[in-house]
């Protein structure tokens, strides 16, 4: 049976079909987390995108600064003094017990799954962004962190400090105040992030920035260059390296971080207020102004971590990322740890200040030295 290919009168607006043929509709608008949705329209200003950004980062930040819960949530169940579990308790049982306080190793593992999970997740889920777009990946990641800090209730610069003033207002007779500290941020946290969420845009296909000209062919006798997929730049042995260098750093650099609170509130006691008490023999108020200061030295060690990735990835452009990651190689030792008397910028906190812009400054060049590897561009 022969199919009806006679062309049926003209419909309103002048379209004609053939008969039999399904009638096309008007194309479908684009969900709201969908990646068209972000793309970027004429004269939007590439400025409005760090703003965005921020938002998300800052707030999921905070994971560097939760050494300021470290202290109060050994004494969760004590209040005033750490209640011990009993010898020869399994750590299931140590995870789930509400008879005896977590010990500041146990709780070192929490911290260590924190970036677990972020790097699991980076290599995950790294593909799916690129297709999904920055806003549904900005949602997922806003549910994610401030659904864990409400169930466990159940960017470090400005959390640390506002973590310790809330878990300070909270506090009562039966309460250190971190549950209720934690669903504060979370509500906080997620207001901001979705306002970072739906502030992403992206280029349209093609856009470059203006005075720059894309290159649309080799010239005679040079090979074109072709980017490396996800999956050709893992094979290759610059790839793992930047990994080795990424791995360290989290080491080092993110493990100092966060032990920076209560390592220096144990270490250096009443000499942060300017009393020579041992951190054991501080009474109440004392305690609370020796959490502050460590509070606000967390914060001092991210203020230059922020400024660190800001100055070595601008640094990297000039000089080139592999004379950069040299410089880090020669450079980047921790210095010695302050002796501090009084809390103020003495030139012992600058060095630890230093310190910190080596060990967290290595993340912003690694997404430029990632493109140089998979484009074959300058320092790859």
């Amino acid at each position: 049976m022969t199919p009806n290919l006679s062309l049926e009168p003209h419909e309103p607006g002048g379209r004609n079909r053939m008969a039999g043929a399904p009638a096309v509709g008007p194309p479908s608008r684009p969900g709201l987390l969908d990646k068209r949705r972000t793309v970027a329209g004429p004269g939007y200003s590439r400025w409005l995108v760090p703003p965005a950004a921020l938002c998300i980062h800052l707030c999921i930040g905070m994971a560097y600064g939760f050494s300021v819960f470290w202290l109060p949530l050994t004494r969760a169940v004590g209040i005033t003094a750490p209640v011990s579990c009993p010898e020869g308790m399994g750590l299931l049982a140590k995870l789930t017990t509400t008879t005896c306080d977590w010990d500041k190793p146990l709780l070192g593992w929490v911290y260590t799954l924190f970036f677990v999970f972020l790097g699991s997740s980076a290599a995950v889920f790294g593909t799916w962004l690129e297709r999904a777009g920055p806003r549904k990946a900005a949602v997922a990641a806003a549910c994610c962190w401030c659904g864990g800090l409400v169930m466990a209730a159940g960017g470090a610069l400005v959390g640390s400090p506002l973590a310790d003033r809330l878990m300070r207002h909270f506090a009562t007779s039966t309460s250190v105040g971190v549950w209720e500290t934690f669903l504060v941020l979370a509500a906080v946290y997620f207001v901001v992030m979705m306002v970072g969420a739906f502030a992403y845009r992206v280029p349209p296909e093609g856009w470059t920035p203006p005075g720059m000209s894309r290159p649309v062919g080799a010239g005679p006798g040079v090979a074109p260059q072709r980017s490396l997929t996800a999956a050709e730049a893992c094979r290759t042995r610059q790839f793992w390296l930047l990994w080795l260098v990424l791995l360290l750093n989290v080491s080092a650099g993110i493990g100092v971080i966060g032990m920076a609170s209560p390592m220096l509130q144990e270490i250096f006691g009443g000499r942060l207020i300017g009393e020579p008490v041992a951190f054991e023999s501080l009474d109440a108020t004392q305690v609370q102004r020796v959490a502050a200061v460590g509070a606000w030295f967390t914060g001092l060690l991210s203020l230059f971590n922020i400024l660190g990735r800001f100055f070595w990835s601008a640094l990297s452009d000039r000089i080139g990322r592999k004379t950069t990651y040299g410089i880090f190689w020669r450079r980047g030792c921790p210095g010695p740890p302050p002796t501090i008397r009084r809390w103020r910028c003495s030139p012992a906190c600058s060095s630890w200040g230093l310190s910190a812009t080596f060990l967290c400054g290595r993340w912003r060049p690694l997404p430029a030295a990632a493109i140089d590897l998979e484009a074959g561009g300058p320092g790859h």
